[in-house]
């Protein structure tokens, strides 16, 4: 290329209205170069010449993608992206039409935003002003949001929960500029979700094509899936819920309303919900002390959206060295006014705590939870159609573990109640749910076998008791970190004591005349039953007495056994002959 035409094509370029663009959106520092070249193919980033500005390289991207005929909403074509927060196609097909062929993410930052116009389905700009004050004047809400809203934790909008998605990917906590990045080029294709109320695998398996949806299932389901009365997940059908809780006239999705308005409020979001006879008020009991920030969120959460929302949550600090567990704690209590609180000016201990929270609950039942695990979305839903068909005093569910980043594993399906087994260890664990009335009649949480209190409580619920009920669900996911029992039995040699002394104390109420031992097993026991008498055995053997060594044979006989009051008599071998001729008896 000689000089004449190198200068051209520099004045061509300088006098575009693309360059122009590039120019301006230069200054704003809101193009994300690693997300834009994440888009592309190995071949295509290799072809790019690495003296290129990235920016320069998306709007000649752009400039050969955009079709030669006006871009539709169908979703087959497909526009490079600048931002995990900005949709090429989504602005394309939503606002322009096709009517522009300017570069879209130029037409929103300098046109687009002014007319109230959004970036994507995951940003709102109505939200975002609403969550942080920020108006006009502050310039376009995307680069705004870009330089101040990360840092600050707020989210977008209704679609995407930062704080939830960092608490359930913990290890991003350290780089939250790049928590979309990561959720549109990793999360949305494993399985990941950006809001609590949206199951990816619960929604795929409703479609015939998963394909055209595995990329992105949440922002398939925003385009696609709710006018097609697809569920989010298991207990929220959008057709019933906009049915009985939104204007025939509302335009906005029904997830977005449940999660604005329905969540909080308390509606039901399924009608097998609605359908239920009676709704008790369940309690959860939970005894907070020294959790990891991250998981106190994921506990709470799991209880505060719940798909039966007839509940309350009963929080307990005991002293927590991190103040951050407090303003935690507090700053749920704020969102929610089914959520209660209260803080130990001293540190009294699990037993004490957790009594303390159930003294605070009003409901008709208490269910217990530990800080740092989670109940399944739909779990107080069974249990409440339990109550309802069984009439039961207690019920309890099977469980799993569940690791630090999400993975559930080892589920546990435990036998239906039995009380021999239960005299073994405790099988039970959790989740467990108790009568109120029948709890404050055993006395609650006594305090005195702390480490095994949840086996004293439950070994105290069977001696007054028979209405106990499994669910044979997976409906609590039980933490497995490093100090936790739920994955070494090592970590707490004094449970492990604690718990023989409470059965040992259950069988002297029960007036079981046994012992309680070890079995070498962490939290398993077993009875040696007290003979209170030795009641006289004969032994008859059966020997061939012309050997003559009677004496020996007795004597070998006696050293099998150290009982001491029985007697030992010999027959001889012609004898047992006799008995086993037909028709003969003793």
């Amino acid at each position: 290329m000689d000089i004449t035409r190198k200068i051209a094509l520099i004045l061509k370029y300088c006098l575009s209205r693309d360059y122009r663009d590039y120019r301006y959106i230069r200054t704003l520092q809101v193009f994300d170069p690693d997300y834009f070249f994440s888009q592309q193919n190995e071949e295509l980033r290799q072809s790019y010449d690495s003296g290129i500005d990235p920016l320069w390289s998306y709007f000649l991207q752009v400039r050969h993608e955009l079709p030669e005929n006006p871009v539709s909403a169908d979703g087959h074509s497909k526009l490079s992206d600048p931002h995990p927060l900005f949709d090429s196609h989504f602005y394309v097909s939503t606002y322009l039409k096709g009517k522009s062929r300017r570069n879209p993410f130029a037409h929103y930052l300098i046109e687009g935003w002014k007319k109230g116009w959004s970036p994507s389905l995951f940003f709102d700009p109505d939200f975002y002003s609403k969550s942080c004050g920020w108006d006009t004047t502050l310039g376009d809400p995307l680069s705004h949001y870009n330089k101040h809203g990360v840092d600050s934790g707020i989210n977008p909008g209704n679609f995407f929960d930062i704080n939830w998605y960092l608490d359930k990917t913990p290890v991003l906590h350290e780089s939250s500029q790049s928590i979309f990045r990561h959720y549109k080029v990793y999360g949305a294709r494993s399985g990941k979700s950006p809001i609590p109320v949206f199951e990816p695998e619960t929604y795929l398996d409703q479609l015939s094509d998963q394909e055209t949806a595995a990329d992105d299932p949440l922002l398939h389901y925003l385009v696609d899936g709710e006018r097609y009365n697809h569920r989010p997940n298991r207990f929220f059908d959008p057709k019933y819920y906009r049915r009985r809780y939104m204007d025939a006239n509302d335009s906005d999705l029904a997830l977005s309303h449940y999660l604005s308005t329905g969540v909080c409020a308390g509606f039901e979001p399924d009608q097998r919900i609605e359908k239920i006879g009676d709704k008790p008020l369940i309690s959860l009991v939970v005894p907070v002390y020294n959790p990891a920030p991250y998981l106190l969120n994921n506990c709470i959460r799991s209880v505060y959206y719940q798909a039966y929302p007839y509940w309350e949550l009963c929080l307990v600090d005991d002293c927590s060295a991190d103040e951050q567990v407090r303003d935690i704690i507090k700053e749920w209590t704020q969102k929610d006014d089914r959520i209660k609180c209260l803080f130990n000016t001293d540190n009294k201990g699990i037993s004490a705590t957790t009594q303390k929270a159930a003294e605070m609950a009003t409901g008709k039942y208490l269910g217990f939870l530990d800080n740092d695990d989670e109940l399944t979305t739909d779990c107080l839903y069974h249990v409440v159609r339990e109550i309802n068909e069984t009439g039961g005093e207690v019920f309890y569910t099977d469980e799993d573990l569940v690791g630090s980043d999400g993975t559930r594993h080892a589920s546990f399906y435990k036998p239906d109640f039995n009380a021999a087994l239960l005299y073994s260890h405790n099988y039970i664990t959790h989740f467990v749910v108790v009568l109120k009335d029948l709890f404050k009649r055993i006395g609650g949480f006594t305090g005195e076998f702390d480490g095994a209190q949840d086996y004293d409580l439950m070994l105290r619920l069977a001696e007054n008791t028979r209405k106990i009920h499994r669910i044979p669900l997976v409906l609590y996911h039980w933490r497995a970190i490093e100090t936790s029992t739920s994955i070494d039995h090592e970590q707490k040699p004094y449970a492990h004591e604690a718990g023989r002394q409470a059965l040992q104390k259950s069988l002297q109420r029960m007036g079981i005349a046994a012992e309680a031992v070890d079995t070498g097993i962490n939290f398993h026991y077993r009875l040696a039953f007290r003979q209170q008498k030795k009641p006289s055995v004969s032994v008859l053997f059966f020997w061939d007495n012309q050997r003559g060594d009677d004496g020996d044979r007795t004597e070998w006989l006696r050293g099998k056994t150290r009982y001491e009051n029985f007697s030992i008599t010999l027959l001889p071998d012609s004898f047992s002959a006799y008995q086993q001729q037909p028709g003969k008896t003793n």
